[in-house]
């Protein structure tokens, strides 16, 4: 498991101990025999969220410190916030910690 994967998981303990819905969003592609499958749709946040009391969605890209969101992913950011939601482009547990003190 890469650096990502680690902060990933790391993050999702940290949502479930803080009892806040979230899944693990599963983009990307699978070979099935000798054709490519689409899984989910490019773009979306890694982790999405659903932060209490009120439901706010909140969508979590993993990044390494430094590495900047895709062109397709800043299109999807801008699309949720436009709908209510926010993106948040974190690399640790403590970043995503102030963040959400920051709410």
């Amino acid at each position: 498991m890469g650096l990502e994967g680690i902060i990933l998981r790391n993050v999702l303990d940290y949502l479930k101990m803080r009892n806040i819905p979230a899944t693990r969003n599963h983009c990307g592609r699978l070979k099935v025999g000798s054709h490519w499958m689409n899984l989910g749709q490019g773009g979306w946040p890694d982790i999405l969220c659903c932060l209490p009391p009120h439901g706010f969605f909140l969508g979590l890209e993993i990044k390494k410190s430094g590495e900047e969101l895709s062109g397709v992913q800043e299109k999807v950011k801008f699309e949720i916030e436009q709908a209510g939601g926010t993106v948040l482009r974190i690399s640790s547990v403590q970043e995503l910690n102030e963040m959400l003190k920051e709410r």
